[in-house]
C-alpha cells in the first residue's frame, strides 16, 4: 500500500469513474485500474464496484476511504509544516521518525528548534523503523527517533524515553466497560496492527509469541491518526500510546499483568561523532524534553546486546 495507490483510490470513489480520476490525475485509465487492482490483492478486499455508469464503493471501500482520506491530509499537512520551517535555509537536518513520535513527542521540540535557529531548514521522513535505521547508516537520514532496541551496527543509539501503549477499543466495543482485560479476551478480536517492520510491531509479535496468542489481524496502518479512526469505526481493536488515547474519543484498556511500553532512542552514524552544532542542540532538545515531559515519557530500560539479539 503507497499513497499514490491510496491517492488513485480517493479520487476514483470521490468522481464515481476511472475515466474522471484519470483526468484529474493526469494518469491512463488503465494504470488507475492496475495499482487499484493492487491495492485490492494487498488488502484482500474488493474496494470498488465497477459498472457501465458508475463506480461505487463496496463495504470495504466505505472503511478505507475515510482513513485514505485522513493519511493523505497528514501527509499534505507535514509537508506544509516542513514548508514553513524551512525560511531560506543555510544548514539542513534530516530528520527520520515514526508518525506517532512526530505527532506526539516532536513538535515542541521542533518550534524550539525553529525558534533557536530560524534559518535551519527541517527535512522529516516518516516510516517504519526498520528503513529509518538504513537510511541513517547510508547516511541519507542525519538523525533517527526509532523505537528500541535495534542492531546497532555502526551506529550511536541514545535511549530517549518509554511510552506507554494501551489496547483501544471504540466506545460501542463489548470491551469498553472495562479498564483491564485479560490478554486471552483479546484472542478471537481483529485488530488493527503497525506494519512488519515497525520497532512496535516487532515487540507486539513478542508479546503475542509469549502470551500463546495468536492475533486476528484485521489490517495494518503504519499510521496512528488512521489506526485511531479504523477503531473509531469498529474495524477491530488496536495498541496506541496512552497519550493519544487518553485525548481522542476511544476507550482505552490495560492487559492486566502485561505492561505494554515503546522505547524510543535516537540513532546517528557512529563515524559522525562530531555532529554540527545545530544536530547536536536537537538532540539535547529531545532529551531536555523527554525529562521535563516526566511522567508521560519515562526514563527507558536499555536492552543488553543479547536482549536485542534475541528481539531482532
Amino acid at each position: 500500500m503507497d499513497l499514490r495507490q491510496l491517492q488513485m483510490f480517493k479520487t476514483v470513489a470521490e468522481l464515481g469513474g476511472f475515466t474522471k480520476a484519470g483526468i484529474k490525475l493526469f494518469v491512463s485509465h488503465s494504470a488507475i485500474s492496475r495499482q487499484i487492482k493492487l491495492l485490492e490483492d494487498e488488502l484482500h478486499s474488493p474496494l470498488l464496484v465497477r459498472n457501465r455508469k458508475q463506480v461505487t464503493m463496496t463495504e470495504a471501500g466505505r472503511v478505507l476511504f475515510p482513513l485514505a482520506e485522513a493519511i493523505l491530509n497528514q501527509v499534505g499537512d507535514a509537508a506544509q509544516r516542513v514548508l514553513e520551517i524551512s525560511q531560506s535555509p543555510s544548514w539542513r537536518i534530516h530528520i527520520g521518525t515514526s508518525t506517532t513520535t512526530l505527532s506526539s513527542f516532536l513538535p515542541p521540540v521542533l518550534e524550539k528548534l525553529r525558534h533557536d535557529y530560524p534559518r535551519l531548514a527541517l527535512l522529516i521522513t516518516t516510516g517504519l523503523a526498520d528503513a529509518i535505521v538504513e537510511e541513517v547508516r547510508a547516511g541519507t537520514i542525519d538523525v533517527g527517533l526509532v523505537a528500541l532496541p535495534i542492531e546497532e551496527r555502526g551506529l550511536t543509539v541514545q535511549p530517549l524515553y518509554r511510552e506507554e501503549f494501551i489496547v483501544a477499543v471504540g466506545n460501542r466495543h463489548p470491551l469498553a466497560k472495562k479498564r483491564t482485560v485479560h490478554v486471552r479476551e483479546l484472542q478471537n478480536s481483529p485488530m488493527i496492527l503497525w506494519p512488519r517492520g515497525s520497532g512496535f510491531r516487532r515487540a507486539m509479535d513478542n508479546f503475542f509469541r509469549e502470551a500463546g496468542l495468536s492475533p486476528l489481524v484485521r489490517l495494518e496502518l503504519e499510521n496512528e491518526e488512521a489506526i485511531e479512526s479504523a477503531v473509531c469505526e469498529g474495524v477491530g481493536i488496536a495498541f496506541l500510546s496512552k497519550l493519544r488515547a487518553s485525548r481522542h474519543k476511544v476507550h482505552y484498556l490495560r492487559i492486566s499483568g502485561h505492561p505494554l511500553y515503546r522505547d524510543v532512542g535516537i540513532v546517528h552514524q557512529r563515524r559522525s561523532s562530531k555532529l554540527p552544532e545545530y544536530s547536536n542542540h536537537f538532540l539535547q532538545l529531545c532529551v531536555d524534553h523527554a525529562k521535563s515531559s516526566s511522567p508521560v515519557f519515562v526514563p527507558p530500560v536499555r536492552k543488553s546486546q543479547e536482549e536485542v539479539r534475541r528481539d531482532a
